[in-house]
């Protein structure tokens, strides 16, 4: 069997379905795959040493293939701790191993990110006494023999646990895409060829808010879309747009799930701007394109093409044909947050997405529009920090509220409020259609651009134009 160090492989392909079907859960912080068993499976996942709640982790590597670790918990239950324990206090070159192993330890754990309240603290009883074979069995499979002496004698002590073949299959774990039949895992790792896309295996990855800020000074839109794609800054965030993408919506389980960020989508040289909160869980998480497959989705698309802002009236899949006319939409938060509400930490990190992408397309647009209250001040904000004459105090959101908004050496830009296109707006009827047909003809009519159906001039109160596209 292969005892090479694989501390450095991030996972691959099915790997975390893989762990998941062998924990029974969903796995937390995995950094790595830190050996594979011969059948392939992972057998050790390398964990990050703080939760995505805060919590600190001590147990860096960790045993995930369930034949292993029943037999380990065999030997534990065999008495071997306590004397393998014993044997520390007698034999003075078993001790000095067995602390080197706790040391070594210590620095790769150390290596992924300094933890205070782990500070000295390894795991399975490291220096002194032997806790837990587990934790042994994985340091010595993930470092390689001669690191743990406890840890490959215990391995010495177990039958070949992968001669029945692969402990769990992940069945299901790539589903065809709705529409190309391409199977994917989900989350969707870049490059793998999802409609849109914009990604690579290659493009940098956001960690953190310093590393996000780097990113977004990018020199092209192109270059900012595939960046923001696949950003993992905010720790909470990613377990709940990757939670979401592996357990999925009953609805959509024979689904892949796109589980990443959404990046603006749309006109390059737009004329209009659409801001929204994030997301949908179940919508562009799912679907990896903004306002795509969801009831609010559904609405706001409807509309756009009734105002002749869109060339399809539905929006239900990355790929499926639907275009933006002199339109882009953006989202205040590119990850979805649980209960639709992200923090302020998380706000202000995934800000300077926002801030990068409004400064590359600013030449072009014409007016803006906020769906919602909390797009309408982060996207306020943006304008003052890019440099617009933004009122003071801040105008306050309200659905039809209008604020001209004076841009640097050109004329003043309008930004429209308009209610968001929430289920919980529109079943009440808080928003009707004709009220957000309104909405987008005024925007469109600012902007200056296109011309409306017969049926959208119908449906909105303002009167068509006849400018020319």
């Amino acid at each position: 069997m292969s005892r090479q160090v694989a501390t450095d492989f991030p996972p691959q392909g099915d790997d975390i379905a893989v762990v998941a079907a062998q924990l029974g859960r969903r796995p937390r912080k995995v950094h790595a795959v830190a050996h594979r068993c011969p059948c392939g499976n992972p057998d050790v996942i390398e964990t990050e040493p703080r939760l995505a709640d805060g919590t600190p982790f001590p147990t860096l590597f960790y045993l995930t293939c369930p034949r292993l670790t029943h037999a380990v918990s065999g030997l534990e239950a065999s008495g071997l701790m306590r004397e393998m324990t014993d044997r520390l206090a007698e034999d003075v070159a078993l001790a000095r191993g067995y602390r080197r192993a706790h040391e070594r330890y210590l620095e790769r754990r150390e290596a992924l990110g300094a933890v205070p309240e782990l500070a000295g603290i390894s795991a399975g009883g490291m220096p002194s006494r032997v806790k837990c074979l587990h934790v042994l069995v994985a340091q010595a499979l993930a470092a390689g023999e001669g690191v743990n002496p406890l840890g490959d004698e215990t391995l010495t002590r177990l039958a070949p646990w992968w001669e029945q073949g692969r402990c769990v299959v992940a069945e299901g774990a790539s589903r065809p895409h709705p529409l190309t039949g391409e199977p994917f895992v989900s989350p969707v790792p870049p490059g793998q060829g999802w409609p849109g896309d914009p990604a690579t295996r290659a493009t940098p990855v956001a960690v953190d808010a310093p590393s996000v800020r780097s990113a977004a000074e990018t020199a092209s839109l192109p270059e900012l879309t595939a960046s923001m794609s696949v950003c993992r800054a905010c720790p909470r965030l990613v377990n709940w747009r990757e939670t979401v993408a592996i357990e999925k919506r009953r609805s959509y389980e024979h689904e892949p799930y796109w589980g990443r960020p959404i990046a603006g989508w749309g006109d390059t040289r737009p004329a209009v701007v659409i801001v929204g909160l994030a997301p949908a869980a179940h919508g562009g998480n799912r679907t990896g394109r903004i306002f795509t497959g969801d009831r609010s989705g559904d609405w706001l698309f409807a509309s756009l093409h009734r105002v002749g802002l869109a060339t399809l009236p539905t929006s239900v899949h990355a790929g499926d044909g639907q275009r933006l006319l002199h339109t882009r939409m953006v989202a205040a938060v590119r990850c979805a947050p649980p209960g639709n509400k992200p923090t302020v930490a998380e706000r202000d990190t995934c800000t300077p997405w926002l801030q990068a992408e409004i400064g590359l397309v600013l030449g072009s647009v014409r007016c803006f529009v906020a769906l919602g209250s909390y797009a309408w001040d982060v996207l306020l904000r943006v304008l003052r920090v890019l440099g617009a004459d933004v009122p003071t105090p801040r105008p306050r959101f309200g659905h039809g509220v209008s604020v001209p908004v004076a841009m640097p050496g050109r004329p003043p830009v309008p930004v429209l409020g308009s209610y968001h296109p929430s289920q919980q707006n529109t079943f009440t009827g808080k928003l009707t259609e004709a009220m957000l047909d309104d909405m987008l003809l005024r925007a469109r009519r600012l902007a200056a651009v296109g011309t409306v159906t017969s049926h959208s001039a119908d449906r909105a109160t303002a009167p068509p134009d006849s400018t020319p596209p």
